[in-house]
Order: structure tokens, then sequence, then C-alpha cells
């Protein structure tokens, strides 16, 4: 089942700009979470961010602490990928189909 284009979100990253770091920060600002990862793709996010940031040299401070880093760099990832196909539009579908959603105001 396709999903209706959730304009609001084409909306915040059309506003980010270009870059998929201010691109990230932004829809991660604006609430869009996923929840419910496995265990196994905990680990693999986990692995994956520490790996980035040795072999970019990184500080040893921007290692993931909580499962919300490690979601972030999920979506940056997601989002990194997605803009090669350009549009914003392409970007929102991409966040969207990959599980992420805004969350309900608590």
């Amino acid at each position: 089942m396709m999903k209706r284009t959730d304009l609001h979100l084409v909306k915040i990253i059309t506003a980010a700009g270009h870059d998929p770091s201010d691109i990230t920060d932004a829809v991660w600002a604006a609430g869009y979470r996923k929840t419910g990862f496995t265990t196994e793709q905990v680990i693999e996010m986990a692995v994956n961010q520490t790996a980035d940031t040795v072999l970019n040299g990184f500080p040893v401070d921007t290692l993931p602490k909580t499962l919300d880093d490690l979601s972030q760099y999920h979506l940056n990832g997601i989002i990194f990928e997605a803009k090669w196909e350009g549009t914003p539009a392409a970007v929102a579908n991409a966040v969207l189909v990959n599980g992420y959603k805004k969350e309900c105001e608590k």
C-alpha cells in the first residue's frame, strides 16, 4: 500500500537545505522517530556507527550512548542515500518507508 506524501515532512526537508546532516537534524527536531528496532538492528547500528567514528577519526564522545543516538545515525544514513535521488519528496518517502514517523504529543 502506497502511503500518501507527508507534505509537512517535505516542507521540513526543503527548508533544511541540501546537507544531509542539516536535513537529519531538522527531521529529528520535528519529532520523527522510529521505535521497535530488533536487537540485531541495534547491534548492527552500534557496530556501524562505532566503525564510522573510528575510521573517520571523530572524537570518542561522538560514539552512540543511547538508542536515540543510534536511531538518529540510522536516519542520517537513510537521508544521505535518499539525497542521491534529489527531491525533498523522495527523501521524505525514504524516511517514512523506513519506519520513521511523527511521534504523537505526549
